[in-house]
This record gives structure tokens, C-alpha cells and sequence, in this order.
């Protein structure tokens, strides 16, 4: 799938409208701030992303795996913001995690 974004906080740059949507060839942006980037790795090498009633949220990274201590530094973080990290699957990533298992599951203690 295709889509784009556009920043609509120039403050932050954290609030973006996105779109999946083109109709004769321009985007369609219906919506002024429908993602919030809620953390950024200091060398750009993940960001998670939530949508503004906390219900929904992304974690993208660069790299097919992220260290358990990355994840549960996420964990924190999307806590903080009101958001049950626990309710979040891992997508299955060649060279990464294998099964669709809750991030809560991926990073507890052994």
C-alpha cells in the first residue's frame, strides 16, 4: 500500500496527516492530524506512532528486530502516553521476530 504524509504541526513536526488515498491525482487529506509521532530514536532508527485517541498505534523501525531493551524503553514510553502497550502485535519480519505475539509477550523477563 501507498500512501504519503504531511506534518500539520510545524512546532513539533510530531502531528502528521496521512492518506492512502489519490483521486485524479492528488492526495486526499481529510483529516488534520490523524498520526502522532510520541518517540524518535535519537539516530532515526525507530519511531512510534499512535493515532490521537491512543487506540491505535505503530511502531516502525529501520531494521527487521529491535533489542527487548528497545522495546520495553517503548513499552514506558507508549505507557506514558496512555497507550496499553500490551494490546500491540509484532508483525512477523524476515530476520526478525517470527510470530504475531503481543509486545508484552516479546519482552518479559524469562
Amino acid at each position: 500500500m501507498i500512501g504519503r504524509a504531511r506534518v500539520v504541526d510545524f512546532q513539533s513536526n510530531a502531528r502528521l496527516s496521512a492518506t492512502f488515498l489519490k483521486l485524479g491525482g492528488e492526495w486526499q487529506y481529510w483529516f488534520k492530524d490523524n498520526y502522532w509521532v510520541v518517540d524518535l530514536a535519537p539516530d532515526y532508527s525507530h519511531t512510534v506512532v499512535v493515532t490521537p485517541n491512543r487506540k491505535n498505534a505503530w511502531i516502525l523501525a529501520r531494521t527487521p528486530a529491535l533489542s527487548v531493551d528497545t522495546l520495553s524503553g517503548i513499552a514506558e514510553k507508549l505507557r506514558a502516553q496512555g497507550v496499553d502497550p500490551c494490546q500491540l502485535r509484532m508483525s512477523p519480519q524476515t530476520g526478525g521476530h517470527q510470530t504475531p505475539d503481543g509486545l508484552c509477550d516479546v519482552i518479559k523477563p524469562e
